[in-house]
């Protein structure tokens, strides 16, 4: 009777705990087509660009300063006082404009890099913001590089490089949540950007 009742116990058990897992639901995003298609990351790299045009307009400024400090240094006899001068002057100014271009090359890539990390925990808010919204209990980032229509341009060692890069072998349209993470982040960056106005 013991027995009876404890197995009776146990399938009740199991059999609960069976009707009360669900399956896992998956999906996947493309940080890649993601990064490259929102509006946010297009603006800041036209905002990126302009800086550096304009880094570029001052450095060009500063490498004919240089030059010309250099030619008329060059212009005068080397065992005269003035030469020495111009010798010292164009020296501090070589300095000065080395200095400059490495410290704003610095700083322009501390930037670049700040906002690419930024950007990327905007994402993965937002893959997990759309992901709780449908449902998903994981998002698999689907990097799949094309495969190529045309092989003979490729070594066997690229070829595999590509076949083993793919970590998503398929996925179905509903499982692709790529398109609802721009649009998410698109609609959040416009709403950002009407109320700084």
């Amino acid at each position: 009777m013991k027995f009876a009742v404890t197995a009776l116990c146990l399938m009740s058990f199991w059999g609960s705990v069976a009707f009360a897992a669900e399956p896992t639901k998956v999906a996947i995003a493309n940080p890649g087509r993601i990064f490259s298609e929102m509006q946010e990351l297009k603006d800041l790299r036209g905002k990126m660009d302009s800086e550096k045009k304009l880094l570029e307009g001052v450095d060009r400024e500063k490498r004919e300063q240089v030059r010309a400090i250099e030619a008329a240094r060059d212009a005068l006899k080397v065992e005269t006082l003035q030469y020495q001068e111009k010798n010292a002057e164009l020296l501090k100014v070589s300095i000065e404009y080395e200095t400059w271009g490495r410290l704003n090359n610095a700083n322009f890539q501390r930037e670049q890099k700040l906002q690419l990390k930024l950007i990327y925990q905007k994402i993965e808010e937002a893959v997990a913001e759309v992901a709780k919204q449908k449902g998903f209990d994981l998002v698999i980032s689907d990097q799949r590089s094309e495969m190529p229509g045309e092989i003979d341009r490729l070594n066997i060692e690229q070829l595999r490089a590509i076949i083993n890069s793919r970590a998503v072998l398929y996925a179905g349209e509903k499982a692709d949540i790529s398109n609802d993470v721009l649009a998410l982040l698109d609609a959040k960056y416009r709403g950002a950007s009407k109320s700084e106005k």
